[in-house]
């Protein structure tokens, strides 16, 4: 009866846990993904606008001028994170998980890579290095699917990296990072008999 107990806990805490890294990864894709188009045009007119070249002009226009635009974008991606959670409670299919979250890997790298650009356009290049690599690393962290000291290291060096050469990154990151991520994952699938 004990064990019985036991067990019943331990699948309602793996379950709760599942769920809310899912949501919190869903937020944290859905954020940044919302930003994507506020960011992209603010990295275009920077161009020909010197005062957007400081950081302080360039993040008034941002709250001022495309506040409305990003706050519609976020609750929209909201939705479909509540959309897709509900799928997930639903159908409580583990595979769901760890697709889920590779998508907001490639997510999260894509957004990475643009801001670290924009910021080397806005010559801002040094004053967001530090916190642009713990933010990365802390969500490489939290969303892989083995979240150890090693897949937290490889988050600093790709943050380090792609701050030091964005545009090598941007050329050749996506095969790489797409093709390390996808092994994991296959071994993770191949592991819980997903596949």
């Amino acid at each position: 009866m004990e064990s019985r107990f036991n067990e019943a806990i331990h699948r309602i805490y793996y379950f709760l846990k599942l769920n809310l890294m899912l949501v919190l990864g869903f937020l944290l894709g859905g954020c940044l993904l919302s930003s994507l188009t506020v960011g992209i045009s603010l990295h275009l007119e920077a161009k020909n606008n010197a005062a957007l070249l400081t950081f302080k002009q360039w993040w008034n226009k941002v709250k001022i001028e495309y506040k409305q635009t990003a706050l519609i974008s976020w609750l929209y991606n909201l939705c479909i994170i509540l959309l897709l959670w509900a799928l997930f409670v639903t159908s409580q299919l583990k595979g769901i998980v760890f697709l889920m979250s590779w998508f907001v890997q490639v997510a999260l790298l894509i957004g990475s890579v643009l801001t670290m650009l924009a910021e080397a356009q806005l010559r801002q290049y040094y004053e967001g290095a530090s916190w642009q690599i713990t933010k990365l690393s802390l969500m490489q962290l939290f969303m892989s699917p083995k979240a150890n000291i090693g897949t937290l290291l490889l988050g600093f060096i790709l943050g380090l990296v792609s701050m030091q050469f964005p545009a090598i990154v941007f050329l050749t990151g996506w095969a790489i990072w797409i093709s390390f991520m996808t092994s994991i994952y296959y071994k993770e699938w191949t592991r819980l008999k997903i596949i």
